[in-house]
Formats: structure tokens, sequence, C-alpha cells
């Protein structure tokens, strides 16, 4: 019986490795041609590489590491919280139709994706600006509509964890839920990258 949590937080890190984002790089066009200049002055002056190499490592470090960074993109930031807390509500109710002791954790991780979903619908709309007129605007409107539908379904799978005669079809919602997820995180990897 202990292995279940086990076995849940392993097959949440699995559906994170496989769809997660890719491995590629995530700089502005800005950080990219002056790593690109960079380099090549690093390749010019054979005997000063090595100074040069620090300075570049240094100026990418305070580049990322600084505190506006800290609250730019905060749609990208927060939407990670709603995404694996559902999906970890949706494993804990497929294990709750046998065991039944799970029902106070998923109506707490189904609350708390509801909560940080409006946070993350919130952010997004903030960001929404800087894709305007863009060839992406057509999959961030999708992406939005998918969102909105997504903060409707956290609320009915709560209401339907909290009403008796409707706590047995929760797991409906649920798996909508975890669909409509995985389509939008499909999109927003697609607007992101």
């Amino acid at each position: 019986m202990k292995i279940y949590p086990l076995l849940i937080a392993f097959a949440v890190l699995a559906y994170v490795a496989v769809f997660g984002h890719s491995k590629e790089s995530h700089r502005n066009d800005e950080n990219t041609e002056s790593h690109r200049i960079a380099t090549d002055t690093v390749s010019i002056a054979n005997d000063s590489t090595r100074h040069q190499h620090s300075e570049l490592e240094n100026m990418n470090k305070e580049n990322i590491v600084s505190s506006e960074s800290m609250f730019e993109h905060l749609h990208n930031k927060i939407i990670h919280f709603p995404i694996a807390l559902s999906i970890m509500a949706f494993f804990l109710s497929i294990l709750n139709f046998k065991a039944k002791k799970y029902d106070q954790s998923i109506l707490l991780l189904v609350v708390v994706a509801f909560v940080t979903s409006i946070a993350a619908v919130i952010t997004g709309l903030i960001q929404e600006s800087h894709f305007e007129g863009e060839p992406k605007e057509w999959i961030l409107d999708i992406h939005k509509g998918i969102g909105f539908i997504i903060a409707i379904f956290l609320l009915l799978w709560t209401i339907a964890l909290r009403i008796p005669a409707m706590k047995k079809y929760h797991w409906i919602a649920g798996l909508i839920v975890v669909v409509l997820v995985s389509v939008t995180g499909f999109l927003g990897g697609l607007i992101s990258h």
C-alpha cells in the first residue's frame, strides 16, 4: 500500500519528462546576438579566450539572475502549479476507486489547482499583448480559450467533490482537465518556443 504514492510520483515525473519542454534555449533575440558576437570575438582572439569566456559567463549570469527576471513571464512560472496539481489529483482519483482514502488529498489538490489556474489565467492575459499581430496569435487564442475552460472544469471538479451525489463521478471532470491540460500545454509550448 505504501508503494502507491511512489508510483504516482513516478507517473507524474514520467508525464513531465514526456510532455515537458524541449532542450531548446530560451534566449531572446538580443541575448542570442550578444552571445554570437561574444563567441566570434573569443574565436578570433585566441590568447585572451579564457578572459573573454569568463566575461561572457558573468554577463549571462547577470542577465539570468536578476530581481527583474523573477517577475518576467509570470504565466510561464505559475502555470506549472495547476498542471502538476490537477494531474496528481487525477492519479489519486484513479487510486481512490479501490482505496477510498484519498478524498481529502484530492479535494485539496483540486482546490489549489483551481486557485493557481486563476492566477495563471490572469498572468496569461497580462502577457497576451506581447503576441498581438504576431504569427502565433491564433495559437494563443486557442490556448487562452482552453485555459478558461480548464479553470471552469477545475471549479466543477471541486463542486463535484463536495456534493455527495456527484462525488462518484468527479473523476470525469478530472479526466477532462487532464486531457485539456495536455492539449493547452502543448499549445503553450508552441507559443513560447
